[in-house]
Formats: C-alpha cells, structure tokens, sequence
C-alpha cells in the first residue's frame, strides 16, 4: 500500500510539473510571430483596457517633475515601458541604475517613463533620487494614485512593458535586473519592427 502511494504520489507530482512547464511556455509564445502581432494591431481599440497581459494598458495623464503633461495614447507607434517606484524604496534604488543602463542601450527605440507614486513620496526627495541615481528617462507624478490603482500596483517596484499599440506585453512584479529587463526590450523591439 505505501509503495502504491508513493507511486500514485510521484504520477500526480509529474502531471503537475508537466501541466505547469506547459502553461509556462504558451505564456512566453503570446505574441511571438508577426501574425499574431498584425492581428493585435487591428484589434487594438477592440481590447478592453486591463492592466493585464494581452489587454490594452490603462490609459493615464500625468505630468513629469518639470510639469509637462504626458498621455499613454500619445505614446502610440513606439514600446514603452513604465516603471512604479518611490524615493524610500529599497528594491527601486537597487534596479534603478540597471533601468538606466538599458534606457540607454535602446535609446529612442523603446519610451521609457518612471512613474513615482507622488502621494506616498516626499516630492523633494523623489526629484533627489532621480538626481543621484542619474536617471535621464522622464518621471512621472502620480499624486492621486489614480494609475497606481489602474494598473492594481500594490507594492513596487513594478514594471509594465507596453507595445507599440498600447498593449501591455510584460508585466514584473519587483526588482528585475538588467538581463530581464533586456530580454524584455528586445522582445518589444523585436515584435514592434524597429
């Protein structure tokens, strides 16, 4: 009997990690050939808008520190990536410089926009760490939480990365570092034709 259970045990634990590795790779596959990404692209303003991936980003309006306004569809034509953060958080200090490394690397292949959640943050303080940190992509203020809540953005950092249509490709939740963030620019690149 134990024998007959620990085999029954080891059948259900491999059926398990068969299914898992199997939704693993239909996730990565999601938009992966020009078909697929002409067919977003028509269906674009179809997509109902989520902060979700394969849905429309949830659109937003808001303005840099130096007070010029910037809206998610007029970001059109171009990736983007969008990255939560704020001046006391750790995690955000620590990838910080991997962001701007990579900002750098694809230059103006892909919108970069750091988002600061103004409204748990020192705006002094934000505009410091932006200073030390040596960021040159924009940031914006978040001050009403109204596109933290819209993209359900509950702890930081957070990053979403965003077709040229405006659909959101990749999501990570916390502190990535460069080789993920690489990977994830060379995909939005790749699928946007640049």
């Amino acid at each position: 009997m134990t024998k007959m259970n620990r085999t029954m045990k080891l059948v259900l634990g491999g059926a398990v990690i068969a299914l898992l590795a199997v939704a693993a790779y239909l996730s990565n596959q999601q938009g992966s050939t020009g078909e697929e990404s002409k067919e977003t692209e028509n269906k674009a303003g179809d997509v109902a808008e989520m902060p979700v991936v394969g849905y429309r980003a949830p659109a937003f309006e808001l303005q840099t520190f130096d007070g010029q306004t910037v809206k998610l569809s007029d970001l059109k034509g171009k990736p983007v990536v969008l990255n939560f953060w704020a001046s006391w958080c750790g995690p955000c200090r620590d990838e910080m410089p991997d962001l701007e490394t990579v900002h750098k690397q694809y230059g103006d292949r892909v919108q970069f926009y750091g988002i600061n959640l103004t409204s748990q943050d020192n705006l002094d303080k934000a505009k410091a760490f932006m200073k030390e940190m040596g960021v040159s992509f924009p940031s914006l203020m978040d001050a009403d939480e109204k596109t933290a809540k819209a993209y359900r953005t509950f702890s930081i950092p957070m990053t979403y990365g965003i077709d040229q249509n405006g659909i959101v490709s990749e999501i990570h939740k916390g502190q990535i570092n460069k080789v993920v963030m690489d990977g994830m620019l060379q995909r939005l690149v790749a699928n946007s034709g640049q």
